[in-house]
């Protein structure tokens, strides 16, 4: 079944809003300005963007002021991305960020968080990328 993936961003984070918010960071949901209609399992979708905003919040650190949750298509492709100003992850750490079990800083957690919205991306066929130049960016990927 197909469903729209702004629709489904839009209510979930709706939902997660107040846990940001109590953390005093100003949270955006920035949807797309197209149709974005996917075969998607919305559970696994539900935890993988939770999962991606509970981490920029456990791993923000003391410099995180923002959220920004955004959804956009480009040709037959769909990208959630949830962009931070916390905390970056290590050009020689950003592999490693994916495996089970690994932990890049100090801040608590089993590891697994990352590793499983790989996973999901993969499920999905699509894919999870990060970068971390002017802020913290993950990027997640599904065929449209």
């Amino acid at each position: 079944m197909e469903d729209d993936i702004d629709t489904v961003v839009i209510e979930l984070t709706k939902r997660l809003a107040p846990k940001v918010l109590d953390n005093n960071i100003e949270f955006t949901v920035i949807p797309s300005k197209g149709r974005t209609v996917a075969k998607i399992n919305i559970t696994l979708l539900h935890e993988a963007i939770t999962n991606l905003i509970e981490n920029a919040l456990q791993h923000g650190g003391p410099t995180l002021s923002e959220i920004i949750v955004k959804v956009t298509k480009k040709r037959q492709e769909i990208s959630i991305s949830v962009e931070n100003d916390g905390t970056k992850i290590k050009d020689n750490q950003i592999k490693s960020c994916f495996e089970r079990f690994s932990q890049i800083g100090e801040s608590g957690g089993a590891g697994l968080g990352l590793a499983l919205v790989n996973e999901i991306a993969k499920l999905h066929n699509g894919s999870l990328t990060v970068s971390s130049k002017a802020s913290m960016k993950f990027t997640f990927s599904i065929p449209a």
